[in-house]
């Protein structure tokens, strides 16, 4: 070998050579270029210099107990690399020192501080001529790979090659570098090569880019965010008292009844407000009563007037608030039309809401039991430049009802596909539920981790509580928010005889008497989840010395439904599901629905009783594949009958 190119031999070991070390294998001499890495101190070297450097004070005691101390954490010895600890992987003995259930909090806080400082003093004392490289970006996913590799014995290069990696992508991985898109899918591999859990390692990749390979609908929610940022919606304090009251006219009539024989479902139901996440306000209550649907289409009523208000240069129409001061508003083809523009625009043409909206008003301007119809004097108060050049109330109706009826024949069905978010986690097998599933034992593993008696603690098993409920019992965030525990009648979990069950009143889309409730056993694998969680964790949510009511307790106002719930589904599955965008209470009902038809075929009736809904819903909504279905038994047929004919 040339005497230009060599290489020596270095122990693998910890051992320093002096005060120094280098932590490398080989230490490569080209040209008499000599390459170095990462440099090392130990714990007893790091100890005596920080003595010699400065008097013996009584801060700086605390910090050479705080460096002991740290090294323990670590399981290391005095003669161990310091270096790595408290520069390369400082995020992880900062979570080691977060997550010590034996440290008091504010030991934990000051023993946090003393780790930053005694990291800045190492990388100080580094000589001139070391490399310094960078220290690893915080990475849970890196953390988790060392972690894993560690456990299985096995060399990188072996891990690499099983799972189809470059060694030079994989040792970027341990790095701290994140997968890029093209490799995301190795993930999985890398996974099953090191023995360990599928999702350990591809639940903590969550970049942007990475989002939109896993889960197409990630462009579409980012989408209507951007566009959301620009508020522009009237607040109810602004409208008009003459608005006010005769939109409240027009709710006594809607939550009276259908508002037609042949529309049986057409009329809004008022819950009290123990039942339903939303807050009341001068559009959606009656009496004391919340009705949720009036919520839903209130916040389109008070859109369009913000919308009306906006200047033109910014895409409406300049008018001031008080210009608007009857609901007949909601008659004006232009202004309709306008308004359903500007909605279709924010979401970019893939969401129901143009086509609610424009049902809605269409159910105002229809011939036989529309309201407008029914009340023309309300046309009659629009300015005259905005009646012509219509003649009568009635012509005005028309125009509005075949407007809404021309947007609900172009967008209805143009939503986005409910599938398609559910596609990006599915198992490879086909099993919808086993990655939701898999979310559950995240989070009981990531409890583990945190002290006992801590919220942080309490709120992960909550969540988990919450997922296997969610796929026990797959009802709307509505219905699980006000969900109560204790000696309640009705929508109360409650222990039975033959263990826990859930009595439900609150449901949607199925027909039951008034005061009726469905009465249904959880499975006995949840009882001790769910003893765990009342006994352990509920009341560690629940601030200020005051009490709940609720099962899922709202931390910021327990006496009120958690109105956030069907958010903290989102962002809990986003988290700990591997590769899913996060999804929300609904989409819970749909994968139920799915595996369970898809396991046992034709079954829509069961499906009807798992989601409490009515037959014809399921046949609607939920069932993926009804045409594939039919065809498939058919086919059955026919190959039995050819089957048939061949053997005579």
């Amino acid at each position: 070998m040339s005497a230009k190119f060599r290489y020596f031999s270095h122990s693998g070991s910890n051992e320093p050579l002096g005060a120094w070390a280098v932590p490398t294998r080989w230490i490569y001499n080209c040209m008499g270029i000599t390459m170095a890495t990462t440099p090392r101190i130990s714990y007893t070297a790091l100890s005596d210099r920080l003595r010699g450097s400065a008097p013996l004070t009584q801060a700086l005691k605390n910090r050479l107990s705080a460096l002991k101390q740290v090294m323990r954490l670590n399981r290391r010895t005095p003669d161990d690399c310091a270096y790595a600890d408290l520069v390369t992987n400082l995020s992880r003995t900062l979570d080691e020192i977060a997550t010590n259930a034996a440290l008091s909090d504010i030991r934990r806080r000051d023993l946090r501080s003393h780790a930053r400082w005694l990291s800045q003093q190492v990388v100080a004392e580094i000589p001139k001529g070391a490399n310094r490289p960078a220290p690893r970006p915080e990475s849970k996913f890196t953390n988790a790979l060392i972690e894993a590799l560690k456990a299985s014995g096995m060399k990188k290069s072996q891990v690499a090659a099983r799972a189809g990696l470059s060694p030079v992508t994989f040792g970027d991985w341990l790095r701290g570098r994140q997968p890029r898109a093209e490799a995301i899918s190795r993930i999985g591999l890398v996974e099953s090569t090191l023995g360990i859990a599928a999702g350990s390692l591809s639940r903590h990749v969550h970049s942007s880019e990475h989002k939109e390979v896993l889960d197409p609908s990630s462009a579409y929610r980012k989408q209507v965010s951007e566009r959301q940022q620009a508020r522009y919606r009237a607040r109810c304090e602004d409208l008009s008292p003459q608005l006010v009251d005769e939109w409240k006219a027009f709710l006594r009539v809607r939550t009276r009844g259908p508002i037609h024989p042949s529309l049986p479902r057409s009329g809004w139901s008022l819950k009290s407000p123990d039942k339903t996440r939303v807050t009341a306000n001068v559009l959606n209550s009656l009496n004391g009563k919340i009705s949720p649907a009036a919520d839903v289409i209130s916040r389109h009523l008070l859109g369009m007037i913000g919308w009306l208000c906006l200047p033109i240069a910014a895409g409406g129409r300049g008018y001031a608030v008080e210009d608007i001061r009857t609901i007949g508003w909601l008659c004006i083809p232009d202004v309709v039309n306008g308004y359903l523009e500007f909605i279709r625009d924010r979401a970019n043409k893939v969401n129901n809401a143009p086509v609610t909206f424009a049902g809605f008003i269409g159910s105002l301007c229809a011939c036989e039991y529309g309201y407008f119809r029914l009340h023309p004097e309300l046309l009659a108060q629009l300015p005259t430049t905005l009646y012509q050049p219509y003649s009568s109330p009635d012509e005005l109706a028309q125009a509005t009802l075949e407007l809404t009826q021309g947007w609900r024949a172009r967008y209805e069905g143009r939503s986005r596909d409910p599938k398609l978010a559910l596609r990006s986690f599915t198992d490879p097998d086909g099993n919808i539920l086993k990655p939701l599933w898999r979310g559950v034992q995240s989070l009981d593993e990531a409890a583990t981790r945190l002290p006992v008696h801590s919220p942080l603690r309490a709120s992960k098993k909550r969540d988990a509580l919450l997922l296997a409920l969610l796929l026990s019992v797959p009802l709307r965030a509505e219905t699980w928010a006000t969900i109560k525990t204790g000696s309640f009648q009705d929508d109360v979990l409650y222990r039975g005889a033959d263990g826990y069950r859930l009595r439900v009143t609150n449901v949607k889309n199925r027909r039951t008497r008034d005061g009726q409730s469905i009465d249904v056993r959880l499975p006995v694998f949840l009882e001790r989840r769910i003893d765990e969680y009342l006994e352990n964790y509920r009341h560690v949510l629940i601030r200020n010395g005051t009490s709940s009511p609720y099962l899922f307790v709202n931390q910021k106002n327990p006496e009120r439904p958690w109105a956030r719930l069907n958010a903290q589904v989102i962002n809990v599955t986003r988290a700990h599901v591997p590769s899913c965008p996060g999804v929300g209470t609904h989409a819970f009902r749909h994968c139920v629905a799915t595996e369970y038809l898809r396991r046992h075929r034709g079954e829509h009736a069961t499906v009807a009783r798992l989601l409490m809904v009515d037959l014809q819903t399921v046949l609607t909504h939920y069932d993926q594949n009804p045409d594939d279905y039919a065809f498939d038994l058919h086919a059955t047929d026919l190959e039995a009958l050819n089957q048939s004919l061949e053997t005579r």
